[in-house]
């Protein structure tokens, strides 16, 4: 984890996860292994990421939403898949 960033309760990081500057990780999450985050990233409750997928910065997870592949460009992402509904 890097500067500014939070890890709350009940989530688990599987193993080579890397966290970038102010990202705020909620409880209840479960990420896979191999995930990289960018910077100014945000993570819901209850969020899933799968293995081996990258995020990039200034990504907010809304509550509940699952990533099963990689997100490359910034905005708010809903679903299970995630998908996008905001460019903000």
């Amino acid at each position: 984890m890097e500067y500014g960033s939070v890890l709350n309760i009940k989530s688990y990081l599987a193993h080579e996860t890397n966290v970038g500057n102010c990202t705020f990780l909620s409880g209840g999450i479960n990420v896979g292994g191999k995930v990289n985050f960018g910077e100014r990233f945000f993570i819901g409750i209850g969020v899933t990421l799968v293995d081996d997928i990258d995020i990039c910065d200034d990504v907010y997870l809304g509550a509940g939403t699952i990533v099963i592949k990689p997100i490359t460009e910034k905005g708010t992402y809903v679903g299970a898949p995630a998908r996008k509904i905001s460019s903000k």
